[in-house]
């Protein structure tokens, strides 16, 4: 359950990033979308990690080349909301990564 509020609240956050970037004060959403990101990563670090770093560079990938902006009319506001959504997924990445790195160097040595 908490996962689903806290990806409800990346969505959310993106959402708002996307059709309204100066609605809060001192540009703090991306820093949120990390942060969200990052504590998504965590709460789901037993589902599918190389499936979650797939997602992040797949969407970075349709973000980098804007590729919503080309729908009539909405494609800008979907290709910023797709950048919200980015940020929240490569840093959830980060997270995986972090994870991966901190659990093989805790693991214990069965060479002995």
């Amino acid at each position: 359950m908490p996962n689903k509020i806290v990806l409800g609240l990346i969505v959310l956050a993106a959402v708002i990033h996307g059709l309204a970037p100066d609605a809060v004060p001192q540009n703090i959403l991306p820093l949120a979308l990390v942060v969200l990101g990052i504590v998504a990563a965590v709460l789901a670090a037993d589902e599918h990690p190389t499936a979650a770093l797939v997602v992040a560079i797949a969407a970075a990938a349709a973000g980098g080349a804007d590729v919503l902006d080309n729908v009539h009319y909405i494609g800008a506001y979907l290709d910023d909301i797709l950048d919200g959504l980015v940020i929240a997924l490569l840093s959830g990445a980060a997270a995986v990564v972090g994870m991966g790195i901190y659990n093989q160097l805790t693991a214990s040595d069965d060479s002995e």
